[in-house]
């Protein structure tokens, strides 16, 4: 399976985040195919995009904290640190 759904159809592009295991939250590699489909778009006749997220959501608040933890220091807080 893959992250990002891509399609073409009457000068629109529909891009579909196709991780609802993880309510579509942002991985870097997403972010990455993300950039990757808008500078190709800029390089064509594209009239619009159209964003969407695979259910039973759009996207998480964020970044997947996992991912994010693989190449940074990064750990969620506990309400016992005081948030």
């Amino acid at each position: 399976m893959t992250d990002l759904m891509s399609e073409y159809a009457g000068g629109v592009r529909y891009l579909t985040l196709n991780r609802p295991q993880r309510r579509n939250a942002l991985t870097l590699g997403l972010v990455s195919a993300l950039a990757g489909e808008v500078q190709s778009a800029e390089l064509s006749n594209l009239r619009y995009v159209v964003l969407t997220g695979a259910p039973p959501s759009f996207s998480a608040k964020g970044g997947d904290l996992d991912d994010l933890a693989q190449v940074a220091d990064v750990r969620p807080l506990a309400v016992s640190e005081g948030i």
